[in-house]
Formats: structure tokens, C-alpha cells, sequence
């Protein structure tokens, strides 16, 4: 399945490390968000955003194959597997409502996502992203995409728009957050146009 039209979105990792805290990412990736539009209210959870956090440093890991997650708590590991009926099969919902439900992982990944992001480096010299720790953020960041436009094709497919609308409006946020230089001119050519979105999903 193709969803970068192009190669246009690629995860900038300068625009996710440059944040000091958690509390400093959640500004940014809220800012500009009209939060009257119920979809985008949506996605200013902090849950959300810890979720989408999880995914990327790889506190939460998703197996595509078995339709599984895993998530790990310090040494403890919990799995999942999303079982076959559509209304538990949106694989991001469905982490989202566990780390919704388990307040110990949200607050896991916010804890781990502060050591990493400390503004001053020599308070922890032994956590810095070297260019290991890059890739793999690179590579969860694509498969966060990926599992996201999955669940809009399943949710395309049956109509299911309480999860349609909010989803487009995660992209777009997450999109604008991590790769705003990339598509910066090609965005604010069509920063007005509903349909922009679509041209990156693909929902047959």
C-alpha cells in the first residue's frame, strides 16, 4: 500500500527532539488546532498524544502481521491481540483506549519521553539520540503512518465517519508537527483545501 505520494513525508527527527518536556510537544502539536471543530477536539487528548509518543520512542511496538501490540511498563511486557470484528479492529484506537484505561503506561511514556528530551544534555549524558536511536525513530514514525491510514481504509470501507473525521485531523496534526519544513510550501499552498488531507491517505 502506498501513502507517501512521492516521498513528500518523511519524519523530520529535528522537529521532534528540539522539545525540552512533554508538556512543551503537546503546545506545539495543539497550536493553531480550532478546537471547536469536535474532530479536532478529538485529538487534543494528552492521551493521544502520549500514544502517539509510545509509538514513536518505541515504548509501544505494533506487529502488523499478527494484528498485535506490544507495550512495555520498565521490564514488563503486555501484548495484545485485536480480534477480527471491525469494532474493536482499529489497531491505533484500540492503543489509545488501553493507554486511556492504564494511566501507569501514559504516565511511563511521558517519564521516559522528559529523561530523553532534557534541555540540558549534561544532566543525562548517557540518553542522547545518536544516529541508532534516529533510525529507529524514522522507522516507527513510518509505521505509525502506516497503521493510521490502515485504520482509515478499514473505517472507509464500512462508512464509519466517528472514526474517518477525527483520524484525518490526527494526520494532519501529526504531519504538520514532525514535517513541517518538508511540506511547508506544499502546505501552505493548500493550507484552505478540505481535500488536502486525502491526497496523502489513501482511502479507496
Amino acid at each position: 500500500m502506498s501513502y507517501i505520494p512521492n516521498g513528500e513525508i518523511r519524519f523530520n527527527e529535528d522537529e521532534y527532539i528540539k522539545f525540552s518536556n512533554f508538556n512543551s510537544l503537546y503546545e506545539s502539536f495543539v497550536d493553531g488546532i480550532d478546537l471547536e471543530d469536535e474532530n479536532n477536539f478529538c485529538i487534543s487528548d494528552k492521551c493521544l498524544l502520549a500514544t502517539l509518543v509510545g509509538c514513536i520512542e518505541g515504548n509501544i511496538e505494533i506487529d502488523i502481521r499478527n494484528n498485535s501490540y506490544h507495550m512495555w511498563l520498565g521490564k514488563y511486557k503486555v501484548s495484545s491481540k485485536l480480534v477480527g470484528d471491525f469494532k474493536s479492529n482499529y489497531m491505533f484506537f484500540s492503543i489509545y483506549e488501553f493507554v486511556k484505561e492504564h494511566v501507569e503506561f501514559y504516565d511511563y511514556i511521558i517519564k521516559y519521553y522528559n529523561l530523553w528530551h532534557k534541555l540540558n544534555k549534561n544532566d543525562n549524558p548517557e540518553f542522547f539520540y545518536d544516529k541508532y536511536h534516529i533510525l529507529d525513530l524514522q522507522r516507527n514514525f513510518q509505521q505509525l503512518i502506516l497503521i493510521i491510514n490502515e485504520d482509515l481504509n478499514k473505517a472507509k470501507n464500512i462508512m464509519d465517519v466517528c472514526i474517518i473525521e477525527p483520524y484525518k485531523s490526527l494526520y494532519t496534526a501529526l504531519i504538520m508537527t514532525f514535517c513541517k519544513p518538508i511540506l511547508e510550501l506544499s502546505w501552505w499552498c493548500k493550507v484552505y483545501d478540505k481535500n488536502f488531507i486525502d491526497k496523502f491517505v489513501v482511502i479507496l
